[in-house]
């Protein structure tokens, strides 16, 4: 007996079929006669996805899931759909990487199309490489691999995302290593020249790497005591939001000394091999390895395991001491550019110039500038 069809508009019709009763909508699309399961036996549900499907027929936003999509292929698409995104050149890179270990995975297993990446396949890939990485990489990775098949869903490479209902648990907050003032003195006085005038910037600013790298020489307000971090298109950095941070009265000492030739970046390499002339952009990670390297010969660990010191350490010794100088943490948070926290605090927090420049004052660098006895190391 031929099943009842109920219209739905003009274009779409719905009849319950199978052993389980499930709804079917029938409907044309370009010339050729579609039927789709709607995976539903519940009537009500199924008229709502069949009045989704017949008003994107009606706008032409319809299009048919293509199938047998090479994993290989589906990342070249997602790559070349973010050239024209405001994606950080970094964060590119690191997509690239996560993508690149999960391809290999597939190859490595046979696996070659889209569809063929189930939850089963995946909980396999995370516990190989969970061997061999810690829980923030693989937490991480494991996020960009979720969000490329949402995007290879919305442009229907995939009927469905098959992982869309795993649930990644973040990995419970480690407490990361941070120098004292005694500690980081005795780095500092260790270094010298332009190493040593960054390291002490970013100890007594909280700025990132990314954002001392890419300074202007007119960021950097000797008048009155602030440097201005502007996102630039081009340049990669972490937030886009401006803000302005206080000099220290002690650091601007130091500042002071700097000399700038040309009207380009504040902070500019000095003449090397490959660049005589100097002047070019810093090299963050440069900086990183001198810090490292000094750092481990006053026997402390370095790299990214949660006890190792690597730059960053240098914006987290900044927000402890700030913390431990009484200054509030919404204050704080303004100086650093956190934009993570959706308190309403945050919100509406405000901060006069004038307090801003109070605040700063609360903070004894003395300690870490004594540098008598590295003076030889100028």
């Amino acid at each position: 007996m031929k099943q009842e069809r109920i219209p739905i508009g003009d274009k779409v019709k719905i009849y319950q079929r199978g052993k389980k009763k499930n709804w079917v909508a029938d409907f044309w699309h370009n010339g050729k006669h579609c039927r789709k399961s709607l995976k539903t036996s519940n009537k009500k549900i199924a008229t709502v996805k069949a009045v989704k499907l017949a008003s994107e027929l009606s706008s032409g936003e319809y299009q048919v899931v293509k199938t047998n999509i090479l994993i290989e292929d589906a990342i070249e698409k997602y790559f070349s759909s973010k050239e024209n995104d405001p994606v950080r050149e970094s964060s590119i890179t690191k997509y690239r990487n996560d993508l690149k270990n999960l391809l290999g995975y597939c190859d490595e297993r046979g696996v070659k199309y889209l569809t063929e990446i189930v939850p089963s396949f995946f909980d396999e890939y995370r516990r190989v490489k969970g061997k061999i990485w810690g829980p923030n990489t693989l937490h991480n990775s494991s996020k960009t691999c979720k969000s490329f098949l949402d995007w290879c869903k919305s442009r229907h490479l995939v009927s469905q995302n098959s992982l869309e209902n795993l649930k990644l648990r973040k990995p419970v907050a480690c407490q990361r290593a941070v120098p004292s003032i005694e500690e980081l003195r005795n780095i500092l006085i260790s270094t010298c020249g332009l190493d040593r005038l960054m390291l002490t910037t970013l100890s007594m600013t909280g700025l990132r790497g990314g954002e001392l790298k890419y300074l202007r020489h007119y960021d950097v307000d000797l008048t009155d005591n602030w440097i201005h971090v502007v996102p630039r298109v081009g340049e990669q950095q972490k937030e886009h939001i401006e803000r302005k941070v206080p000099i220290h009265p002690e650091l601007r000492k130091y500042l002071l000394r700097h000399h700038i030739t040309g009207d380009g970046w504040f902070f500019q390499s000095t003449p090397s091999h490959q660049n005589p002339n100097g002047g070019c952009l810093m090299s963050q990670g440069r900086l990183n390895t001198v810090f490292k390297s000094v750092a481990g010969r006053f026997g402390h660990p370095v790299g990214t395991d949660q006890r190792g010191l690597t730059l960053h350490a240098l914006r987290r010794f900044f927000e402890t001491e700030s913390v431990k100088s009484g200054i509030p943490q919404q204050v704080i948070d303004l100086w650093m550019g956190h934009t993570g926290g959706k308190s309403m605090s945050k919100i509406y927090f405000t901060l006069k110039d004038e307090e801003s420049q109070r605040f700063i004052k609360k903070l004894n660098f003395s300690p870490l500038l004594n540098f008598e006895r590295g003076a030889t190391n100028e």
